[in-house]
């Protein structure tokens, strides 16, 4: 045969292959030359296809392995959560139980409040009743005094009677020698009565001594008045002081409590940079140094509080040395409460009304023992002097009393301030740490629901580009931190 006729008899299949016309084909080493080359071009499709094939299966099993981590660290997530969901419990029935608390304490201190109202108004039901008392006594040494006077008036008219009897007897002793003996009974009677007058004068010259050591006795009492009433004027002076620095302390509490409330209107959005592990680091984390630094030195206040109300009351200074420094807030709060409670239930001023009115009831009965022995102006002036005496050191005993009773009553009321404005804080933070919870829980399952929607399996013709986009967003994420995926 010759080369026409075998190029005439190829195969169907090299047909196919080579669809070209057979007059291009000039003779059979090109189309050897040819079919070795389609030959390496199969070869090479083959190796190709085999290197698709064995990168798509490590493709695969990469993408079974990110599958696997992102189960893993969802797992994780949730438990996390579920641990924060449970301190976030714990935090909240202990914040329920310490508010349970103050509200108990609270209504102690109202019952305590309207105790001493009604106290108070016992007092002045008793101040109101002795003054009664010193006014009707007062009334009665007038009516005695005027007694006395009509009885002078009648002892002196009995007495120039006499002496004109006594006139007229004498004359008649010259007239009528028989009347002599009865003269001289009168006499007798006479002397008998002079010698009673001296048994008398004798009496009220040991009663006039008696009064001028009462009267000396009155001077060391009222001297010791004196000096008790200037201890008193010493203790409302320490007490001015210590009301300014409440109030001083009040102011700066308010301070505090402003900037607080500034720093937490200011936080804008532009913290919005920050990690979850920050927030929940900055936020929810009661050891933090911030608010471990803050609660230190409120504490710190209320015990230099304290120990300041302790010197007023007289304590010992052992008792608030540092083995009996209160560990936590709350119990420091206790202890100002129970010394201001002490010192509410402590008043000194009942000893001193009752001391004066000793005294008074002392210096009426002086007075009575020296109307007896006075003529009508000099007792009816010293009665005057002395009871005006008495009107003006009751007078000044009650405005000292009304004077204790006001600064006491401010003192506390700047104690309740202080710490209903710390209770306040605190229950302020509280809130803070609340809404935190709230937000931080928001973010986790908003997360957690565009996390699953991005990683949800696509389509066959999609897995290399979603390979790839996962094998960035780890190295991303690695670099970066895996809380970087929670940033506002």
């Amino acid at each position: 045969m010759t080369g026409g006729s075998a190029v005439e008899m190829k195969s169907p299949v090299e047909e196919d292959l080579f669809p070209m016309p057979r007059d291009g084909v000039g003779d059979v080493s090109d189309l050897l030359s040819l079919l070795r080359q389609k030959e390496k071009e199969l070869d090479l499709a083959a190796q190709l296809g085999k290197a698709l094939l064995s990168e798509t299966q490590e493709l695969k099993e990469h993408n079974h392995q990110l599958q696997e981590r992102f189960s893993r660290t969802v797992e994780d997530l949730e438990q996390e959560k579920h641990e924060w969901r449970l301190r976030f419990e714990g935090k909240e029935s202990e914040w329920e139980a310490r508010v349970a608390e103050l509200e108990n304490d609270l209504q102690r201190l109202e019952c305590e409040l309207e105790r001493r109202h009604r106290a108070l108004q016992e007092a002045d039901r008793d101040k109101i009743h002795s003054v009664q008392e010193l006014r009707e006594q007062n009334h009665r040494l007038l009516e005695r005094l005027s007694k006395a006077a009509v009885m002078e008036q009648e002892l002196t008219s009995e007495l120039h009677s006499l002496r004109e009897r006594h006139r007229d007897r004498s004359q008649l002793l010259i007239e009528d020698a028989t009347t002599t003996h009865s003269l001289q009974a009168e006499v007798a009677l006479l002397s008998e009565q002079k010698e009673e007058l001296e048994r008398r004068g004798a009496v009220l010259l040991r009663e006039n001594v008696s009064l001028k050591s009462s009267s000396e006795t009155r001077q060391e009492q009222l001297s010791l008045l004196q000096r008790v009433h200037q201890e008193q004027f010493l203790q409302l002076s320490l007490w001015q002081k210590e009301g300014e620095e409440m109030r001083e302390l009040n102011r700066q509490l308010e301070v505090r409590l402003r900037e607080v409330t500034e720093q937490l209107m200011m936080q804008e959005p532009t913290q919005a940079n920050l990690s979850l592990l920050s927030e929940i680091e900055l936020s929810l984390d009661t050891d933090s140094p911030s608010w471990g630094a803050e609660r230190q030195q409120i504490k710190g206040e209320i015990v230099d509080l304290v120990q300041e109300l302790q010197s007023l009351m007289g304590e010992d200074s052992p008792e608030t040395g540092s083995h009996m420094e209160p560990q936590t807030l709350h119990a420091a709060l206790s202890q100002l409460r129970h010394l201001v409670c002490s010192l509410s239930q402590s008043p000194a001023t009942p000893v001193h009304v009752q001391g004066s009115r000793l005294v008074l009831r002392q210096e009426s009965e002086q007075a009575a023992g020296r109307l007896e022995e006075q003529t009508g102006d000099q007792r009816l002036q010293q009665a005057v002097h002395e009871r005006d005496a008495a009107i003006a050191k009751k007078n000044a005993v009650e405005a000292e009393l009304a004077q204790c009773h006001l600064d006491l009553q401010l003192l506390n009321s700047q104690l309740l301030e202080a710490i209903q404005q710390k209770v306040g804080l605190s229950q302020e933070l509280e809130a803070w740490q609340d809404d935190m919870h709230v937000v931080i829980n928001q973010q986790l399952k908003t997360q957690q629901c565009s996390g699953r929607a991005a990683w949800a399996p696509g389509d066959n013709g999609s897995e290399g580009r979603d390979s790839k986009s996962l094998s960035h967003f780890l190295r991303r994420t690695k670099s970066q931190g895996f809380f970087s995926l929670f940033k506002m």
